[in-house]
């Protein structure tokens, strides 16, 4: 055979390292797109976005804009996914797999084209607030452990960061990040901003990584920083200034501190040197405790318990917008005109301080039973690739959004909390496999 012959046949040693070399470039390129990506969502809040002369939140401006950049980073690293594998028609099963991912996004495109074609309303809060968590899930599936806990450590470093911020705002005044509803610049609230922009947002957050903390989530921290970390975030909560997220924080992690004596009670292990040192640090916290109440740090997070500044009108006034739509309109969805007059009539135009109201009266009661089963669903199946207990961080999250605009509006808060649960609440193999023996 001639030299010629030969030449129309290619070395297939030499092939093989040429796609491994690409693999090995496009998992590099993954890498580090999804630990950019990740960081983001709590470096980057929509304040900063709007300080920066982004369009986020506001009116007008390029999708680019409306869109957050970290959102765009992860759908690219899920791009890059697709086409290191070869077929990219390939990342269609990591979506379609889990039954309950494939019915969440069926609904989130349904949700999408009554937006779009019926309601003709703005789209891009979509994307942030419901598809994130989805392409955060299906990303996740392709991490190895070691990234996980990469991920998780760059998340448990940004948190802390952001929690000794916000102390810092609280005490001293400054302001990181300007306050804004909207376009209107706040100037007299008290509570910090820090890196994750809105109050509220920071105490949501931070009380659901105490939480988190508090069910066994610190598995990649010193077990010896765990119980400083979980206090710091706690004391950073009197900064952010949330209520409903304080109060439920403390009920929740007192709840679980009484379950874990308990069980010790009935013969459980627990850890003797990680309970000794907190039995001493003890005397210390509520010493502390004692100084800061004198020194009147909780003076201000107790007077918005005294004076909630409309808050709890506002609930029951959003009440009271189902009076005026029709029955017709509630099931398929009200006239969104009507509803932003109605809010201005009645002193609410800031937002209605319930996801669940706030999504009927935007969308219908009969999309939103569609799109509310999908979404229990896909918690479920958050709760199936992680651990039991993330059913209390779940229960956690949705009675804060009930008590807020929460996921009504454009936010990444829901994919911040799903990348904390996947990377922190992770059952990695092999300490999978030392449980079972440990059982046999």
């Amino acid at each position: 055979m001639s030299d010629a012959a030969l030449g129309q046949y290619p070395d297939p040693a030499l092939a093989a390292r040429r796609l491994g070399a690409f693999q090995a470039a496009a998992r590099f390129c993954v890498r580090s797109l999804t630990l950019l990506g990740i960081a983001l969502f709590f470096l980057v809040s929509p304040m900063l976005l709007f300080n920066w002369g982004f369009s986020y939140e506001d009116v007008g401006g390029s999708v680019i804009e409306k869109v957050h950049p970290g959102t765009w980073l992860v759908l690219l690293a899920l791009v890059l996914v697709a086409f290191g594998r070869g077929n990219p028609l390939t990342i269609l099963d990591d979506f379609s797999r889990p039954p309950a991912l494939a019915m969440y996004l069926f609904a989130w495109a349904l949700l999408m084209f009554f937006t779009i074609v019926i309601k003709k309303g703005p789209f891009t809060p979509l994307i942030d607030t419901f598809a994130l968590p989805a392409m955060l899930f299906a990303l996740a599936g392709t991490m190895a452990a070691s990234e996980k806990r990469r991920a998780a450590l760059i998340i448990h470093l940004l948190l802390n960061a952001n929690a000794l911020l916000g102390l810092y705002e609280y005490l001293s005044g400054y302001r990181l990040t300007p306050y804004v509803a909207g376009t209107l610049l706040i100037e007299v609230d008290w509570r910090s901003t820090a890196l994750l922009g809105h109050p509220l947002a920071n105490a949501s957050i931070t009380g659901s990584y105490a939480l988190l903390l508090g069910l066994g989530g610190g598995q990649d921290l010193p077990k010896l920083m765990r119980p400083a970390v979980m206090s710091l975030q706690l004391i950073a909560m009197i900064a952010f200034g949330g209520r409903s997220a304080l109060v439920l924080t403390i009920l929740l992690l007192a709840c679980v501190g009484f379950w874990d004596m308990s069980r010790f009670l009935r013969g459980g292990r627990v850890d003797m040197l990680q309970t000794g040192l907190m039995l001493m640090a003890a005397p210390v916290v509520i010493a502390a405790f004692i100084y800061a109440i004198d020194a009147g740090f909780f003076d201000q997070m107790l007077q918005r318990f005294v004076d909630d500044q409309g808050s709890a009108k506002a609930r029951v006034i959003m009440l009271k917008l189902f009076n005026y739509i029709t029955w017709e309109d509630l099931v398929f969805g009200p006239d969104s005109a009507l509803i932003s007059s109605l809010q201005r009539t009645e002193g609410i135009e800031y937002g209605i301080e319930s996801f669940w109201v706030a999504f009927i009266l935007t969308n219908g009661v009969a999309m939103s039973m569609i799109f509310f089963l999908a979404l229990f669903a896909f918690s479920w199946q958050l709760v199936t690739a992680t651990r039991i207990n993330t059913v209390i961080l779940l229960i956690y999250f949705y009675l804060l959004a009930s008590t807020s605009v929460s996921l009504s509006a454009k936010t990444c808060s829901f994919g911040m909390f799903v990348i904390m649960i996947l990377t922190m609440m992770r059952v990695d193999a092999p300490s999978a496999l030392r449980a079972i023996r440990v059982r046999r």
